[in-house]
């Protein structure tokens, strides 16, 4: 009977020490990254807070936050708009301010969580029938939209008239990359 109340109790105690351990996973905070590079250096604000200068990398609870990039240099554009972060992912956002709307250039790389563990890239662009190269390789016009497999990639964008933009991404498994470019014009 000694044995048995013996096993009993260590049964309990593993079956506690698993179910305090499931429950910090479960109860764990959940984090998602952001990534801010801007051309000239520039004062980053999230959610109306000044969290520093560029470049900028911050830690932050999943789901949507305001974004704002003032360029430390008055003569140049300040940028705002709204990045959703996903768990566990940093998004990049790149700005080139210019002197006027049209010489601005920005670039947002994120990720969505696919079904199962399908892998995609979807590409839209300002100005629309942007030409897209993957690798060096014209694959279309944007919008646009491929199964890439998990690997990385060089993306190059073109259009008459605008300068052209390159940047290097990584597809992960699992993943959608959602990439919104808007090129300069010259």
């Amino acid at each position: 009977m000694h044995i048995c109340i013996h096993k009993f109790f260590i049964t309990l105690l593993v079956v506690l020490c698993f179910t305090i351990l499931g429950a910090l996973f479960v109860l764990r905070p959940k984090f998602a990254g952001i990534v801010v590079n801007t051309e000239p250096k520039s004062f980053v604000f999230v959610n109306g807070l000044n969290v520093g200068e560029t470049p900028y990398e911050g830690i932050y609870t999943p789901g949507e936050i305001a974004i704002e990039v003032v360029p430390l240099n008055s003569d140049f554009l300040a940028y705002q708009t709204k990045l959703d972060l996903v768990e566990g992912v940093k998004t990049f956002f790149s700005y080139n301010s210019g002197l006027t709307e049209d010489q601005t250039s920005v670039a947002i790389v994120s990720f969505e969580k696919g079904f199962n563990k399908e892998t995609g890239i979807v590409i839209v662009s300002e100005p629309y029938d942007v030409t897209v190269f993957v690798n060096g390789v014209k694959v279309g016009l944007t919008p646009y939209k491929s199964n890439l497999s998990q690997g990385e990639y060089l993306l190059s964008f073109e259009k008459e008239g605008y300068q052209s933009k390159s940047f290097l991404v990584k597809v992960i498994e699992g993943y959608k990359l959602t990439t919104w470019i808007k090129l300069s014009s010259f």
